[in-house]
């Protein structure tokens, strides 16, 4: 089944990450697609990485997979490429290439869209340290998250984009490297006023960032891209509350990670000084400062 053909397509952006691409496919791979389905796979690497993926899967997935190469590096760059592949269909939903989703979880978008056609649909998503590796893996790991209810809903993965959305809007390139391209779109979709509705289903990440050391994440967390979208926002409104709210927010960070220093839990002290360190971004940062200071992590 062709591109055009397709009616509901689940896209896939990825950049040299073979192993994570391959798990990712095997959790698709036994889920239950709708009729007129498809998978896209944008390589966003020219030397072709991620086909090895592709092939390995392709001919015993349970709809087609088409795989495309977008030259241009970059989050917004990639994203759009998705977006101009799939013009024509009912939606197009987007899934990270370090993700993966639980049994139903294709299901649960789709149904979502059904009941609102012209809504945006975001799955919840959780952060976690290690990918399960099966279905027990995946039941304790679901049991040990808990209620849904306690995630927020996903960026760009796990977003359901209805044919309006996709013929009428696009990713600002702006953001290639800096990342922020998801929090930009969701914020113009708002100003539209276009619906949005929370699935009931979500989706499980490794959270990179805390692989980096402390150093490197005070440093994406003081300016990047989602920070930089925030500001612009407000670049022609009064920030001092603002400001004040995030000076506000960034001491109590501050204040949770010296005790958790002194009473010897590290790792969750790490989390709130990072956290500091971003509020103190947006307390600080002048409105009009390039994005490109802060980049988001690729592997």
């Amino acid at each position: 089944m062709s591109q055009e053909e397709s009616r509901f397509i689940v896209a896939v952006c990825t950049l040299q990450r073979v192993a994570s691409l391959e798990c990712l496919l095997n959790w698709l791979s036994v889920q239950e697609w709708p009729e007129k389905s498809s998978l896209l796979i944008i390589d966003n690497d020219k030397d072709q990485s991620a086909l090895t993926a592709v092939e390995l899967f392709r001919d015993n997935f349970p709809v087609p997979i088409n795989y495309v190469i977008e030259p241009r590096v970059g989050f917004a760059s990639v994203r759009n490429r998705a977006l101009a592949a799939s013009q024509g269909a009912d939606a197009l939903c987007f899934i990270d290439d370090d993700a993966i989703v639980p049994a139903g979880w294709i299901s649960a978008m789709y149904e979502a869209h059904v009941s609102a056609p012209n809504a945006v649909i975001r799955s919840r998503y959780a952060h976690i340290q290690h990918l399960p590796l099966n279905y027990e893996d995946m039941t304790a790991e679901l049991v040990r998250l808990g209620s849904l209810e306690l995630y927020g809903p996903a960026g760009t993965s796990g977003l359901l984009l209805p044919a309006p959305v996709v013929n009428e809007f696009e990713f600002d390139e702006y953001y290639n490297e800096s990342g922020g391209e998801d929090v930009d779109l969701l914020f113009r979709i708002g100003k539209a006023q276009i619906p949005e509705v929370i699935a009931r289903t979500i989706l499980l990440e490794v959270h990179r960032v805390s692989m980096l050391s402390l150093g490197e994440q005070i440093r994406l967390a003081i300016w990047n891209g989602r920070l930089a979208t925030i500001l612009r926002e407000r670049s022609d409104t009064d920030t001092r509350g603002f400001r004040f709210f995030s000076a506000l927010t960034m001491l109590i960070a501050f204040s949770r990670a010296l005790l958790r220093y002194l009473v010897g839990r590290k790792v969750s002290g790490n989390s709130h000084l990072t956290l500091a360190a971003s509020r103190w971004g947006m307390t600080t940062a002048p409105l009009s400062a390039p994005v490109k200071l802060g980049r988001r992590p690729k592997s």
